[in-house]
């Protein structure tokens, strides 16, 4: 039985690994698909590392299947050659070009809006999805978005089952005003319970709270790699099926017995506190809402950090 298994998840890896190339169809496509594949910087060539599998993770403000806008935009980076895991999140207002649509549908323009908007131009989770693919694609230097992944607000449930409980060190005071004992440096058992609100409340009332849930986020996100990196190691055929049911009701553009294979690497990868990465920049008051504006110089160097080889 322990044979046929380390067959099936060699197969599932192998077949995962195949598409790592491959990018989703995105409609209206006017972009060069190879112009990321080497960029100049400082007088040193460089290459994209063709090592790498990325892997796009949204997270709607809806219950039900309906389209609203991404609130959790993150990257995850699998290194194949280094053995190793980064997480690059992005900024859901992160004032960017994203595509355009008329009321009857049609494509329009490039626009510069909030990153989160991208998601909420598509007819079908599976449309918007793709169009939030191809903004956070254009936004890094076209590099191909390998997989992609979105989840409503019910799937929080589902997914934080899997792990069943973590805890964490709250980062800062942002949670205070909704939960006067969730002061910063106390820690925090994190169940179905409050997950949502641990990672997805902000005070509206004040500019700028995105950053922190975004904090937070990071915080929860580590603890929940840790508690299943542990599971997978303890019993992995269990987890990874648990994982593969949690994320059933999730749209995904790969078939979700590839799960196994990622369940493989985040169980062997190398994943910490220094894996994650954020857009640099910084915060605007806008007319009606916040804006991230992208330091795109330090945005280029950091591209060249996570994607690149020299030559």
């Amino acid at each position: 039985m322990a044979t046929i298994t380390k067959w099936v998840l060699t197969l599932c890896l192998l077949l995962s690994l195949v598409g790592c190339n491959k990018k989703p169809h995105i409609p209206d496509e006017e972009v060069d698909n190879d112009s990321y594949r080497r960029i100049t910087y400082n007088g040193v060539d460089y290459k994209y590392n063709s090592h790498l599998v990325n892997f796009l993770v949204l997270g709607t403000d809806t219950y039900e299947d309906t389209i609203g806008q991404s609130d959790f935009i993150g990257l995850l980076i699998f290194d194949r050659q280094n053995e190793k895991i980064s997480i690059f999140s992005l900024s859901r207002d992160a004032y960017v070009p994203i595509k355009t649509y008329g009321v009857g549908g049609e494509f329009i323009d490039w626009s510069s809006n909030h990153l989160a908007l991208a998601y909420s131009y598509g007819r079908d989770r599976k449309e918007a999805s793709y169009l939030s693919a191809d903004a956070v694609s254009r936004l890094l230097n076209n590099i191909p978005m390998s997989y992609v992944s979105s989840f409503d607000l019910n799937s929080i449930y589902n997914i934080h089952s899997v792990v069943g409980s973590v805890d964490v060190v709250i980062p800062d005071d942002s949670l205070v005003f909704a939960n006067p004992s969730w002061k910063k440096g106390k820690t925090l058992t994190i169940t179905s319970d409050n997950v949502e609100a641990f990672v997805r409340t902000r005070n509206v009332k004040e500019n700028f709270t995105n950053t922190n849930r975004m904090t937070r986020q990071r915080t929860y996100l580590l603890a929940f790699s840790e508690k299943l990196k542990t599971l997978l190691n303890e019993n992995f055929e269990e987890t990874a099926m648990n994982l593969e049911t949690a994320m059933g009701d999730c749209f995904t553009n790969f078939d979700l017995s590839e799960i196994e294979a990622f369940a493989k690497m985040m169980m062997e990868y190398e994943f910490g506190e220094d894996s994650f990465y954020t857009l640099p920049g910084g915060d605007e008051q806008g007319a009606l809402h916040d804006r991230f504006i992208v330091d795109e110089d330090a945005l280029l160097e950091l591209l060249i950090e996570l994607f690149y080889v020299e030559i």
